[in-house]
């Protein structure tokens, strides 16, 4: 199992290519400009502060609303703004984004047979086909999923993927880029997990050494 933003691709390369993108389109509306990064700065603060939230009403509106409120626009122009920036403006960057020996590592584990499935807190699968990998996943599972509704850390998304897949939690491996939310969401799943960084160093490994430890 593995996370999207942030291990498959690059979000360092990713959020500079978008803020030359953002950047330009403010040239001409700066008003609209400003209005819709105080939108976007309210939005993932908002996801950040309901990694714990426990309520019963749907994750997405739940998030809209409390950014609505912290930044002083309407709902609608907070959701207006996160399809427009959040969801659909990245799809045209992350085909050249990837994180470096990404396609290798899905070839090999197709031709191992290993099943894939992304496990993600934002909708995936538009970003998957946009990155022309979507053939290699047997199930996306994204936190706004009825069955899910929940933002890692907590450990529903991995509980729903691994039912979905008929497979107990010490038989998979999730991999992700944020130990404290991605390593929590797996340790309270009880499935091993691996830190993926973009670049050789402390703290994890790249996606090429985890595919040279997978052919070891």
């Amino acid at each position: 199992m593995l996370d999207l933003d942030g291990t498959l691709y690059d979000q360092r390369l990713l959020r500079r290519r978008m803020f030359l993108d953002f950047a330009l389109a403010g040239i001409g509306s700066p008003g609209r400009a400003i209005r819709e990064a105080r939108i976007i700065r309210a939005y993932r603060h908002t996801q950040e502060r309901m990694r714990r939230w426990t309520g019963e009403d749907a994750l997405a509106s739940r998030q809209a609303g409390i950014a609505a409120r912290e930044c002083g626009y309407s709902i609608r122009d907070v959701d207006e703004c996160a399809a427009r920036w959040m969801r659909e403006a990245p799809l045209r960057h992350l085909g050249s984004s990837t994180s470096a020996g990404l396609i290798e590592l899905l070839e090999f584990c197709r031709g191992a047979g290993i099943r894939l499935a992304i496990c993600s807190d934002y909708p995936a699968l538009k970003k998957l086909e946009a990155m022309r990998i979507a053939q290699y996943f047997d199930a996306v599972t994204c936190a706004q999923d009825p069955e899910v509704d929940r933002f890692k850390p907590s450990p529903r998304i991995l509980e729903v993927t691994l039912a979905r897949f008929g497979v107990a939690a010490g038989a998979a491996l999730y991999a992700g880029d944020r130990p404290e939310v991605d390593g929590e969401c797996a340790s309270a799943a009880g499935v091993p997990y691996i830190n993926i960084v973009q670049r050789a160093g402390g703290g994890g490994i790249t996606l090429v050494q985890l595919l040279e430890r997978l052919r070891g």
